[in-house]
């Protein structure tokens, strides 16, 4: 009887280390987003400096 018991809590323990991995992979992904952001943060900027450079050029003319 005391075998059976102790193989449940070995799959209780497995079951939380599970657990615990998936919690590591949601705030992974969350990085991920942030990254994401600033990457589009980013982008807006190189096209706003992009939009002043045609600005000055029509001036030039």
């Amino acid at each position: 009887m005391g075998k059976n018991k102790h193989r449940t809590s070995n799959i209780e323990h497995r079951t939380s280390n599970i657990e615990h991995r998936t919690s590591n992979i949601e705030h992974r992904t969350s990085n991920i987003e942030h990254r994401t952001s600033n990457i589009e943060h980013r982008t807006s900027n190189i096209e706003h400096r992009t939009s002043n450079i045609e600005h000055r050029t029509s001036n030039g003319e």
